[in-house]
């Protein structure tokens, strides 16, 4: 496969994920309460999903083998893989993450500086989907190489990371707990809520549009009742 003919595939599932966003928008708008639209949505939905996996499946090894453009393939399949994760195809997601992260890999070995960002972002999706499927032990695994990679960022560019920072430490604290790692627990969710509340007032408009403040409240009863779980007899 040359390049004219990568480019011209990753534009179609571009067009794609952008064509289920647009479906998923409407099919939920207030103004479009009819029952017909949103099962026809849902069909259409369906179809994206499956031409998303098909095109995984032709054309993976095919790309993967063209290492000058193995950065935009990364990133293209990393959105694939965010995709199933959020609609809860958690299967679908690991089968496409799994490929991209042994590829992110082999990126950061050849150009640290420039990869590093891509190789969190693929741990942080990749421990979401494994505590997604109770695989708890290798979401903190993930979780904790991602973190590391975070707090080496931030200080780089704290705008851009740290709240990745925030997201990973929230889900390694979950993990944790339901492994019944509860001091460890706390200490994640605590320092994430320390990082959100900082970030809420130095970012107002952060919570305005994600109701952060309501789940403030519920992180801070959370990590109070997980200090009280862990204390000793």
């Amino acid at each position: 496969m040359d390049e004219a003919k990568y480019r011209e595939f990753l534009q179609a599932l571009v067009q794609a994920q952008e064509m289920r966003e647009i479906v998923t928008l409407l099919a939920h708008h207030p103004e479009v309460a009819d029952p017909e639209f949103e099962s026809w949505a849902e069909k259409q939905l369906e179809s994206l999903d499956q031409e998303v996996a098909n095109r995984v499946r032709c054309h993976f090894a095919l790309i993967a083998s063209l290492e000058s453009l193995k950065p935009m393939f990364v990133s293209t399949f990393l959105l694939v893989g965010e995709t199933f994760y959020k609609k809860g195809n958690h299967e679908k997601a690991l089968k496409t993450l799994e490929e991209v992260l042994l590829m992110s890999r082999s990126l950061v070995q050849k150009d640290p500086e420039a990869h590093m960002p891509l190789l969190g972002r693929v741990l942080e999706v990749l421990g979401g989907v494994h505590r997604g499927l109770d695989r708890h032990e290798e979401a903190v695994q993930e979780y904790q190489e991602a973190l590391g990679i975070w707090r080496q960022l931030v200080p780089e560019d704290p705008q851009q990371y740290e709240p990745h920072l925030g997201l990973t430490l929230y889900g390694l604290g979950q993990s944790l707990q339901k492994l019944h790692r509860l001091r460890e627990a706390a200490e994640a969710l605590e320092e994430c809520l320390v990082l959100l509340r900082r970030l809420v007032q130095e970012r107002p408009e952060m919570a305005e549009s994600s109701g952060l403040e309501t789940s403030l409240k519920e992180l801070e009863l959370t990590v109070a009742l997980l200090r009280r779980q862990g204390e000793p007899m």
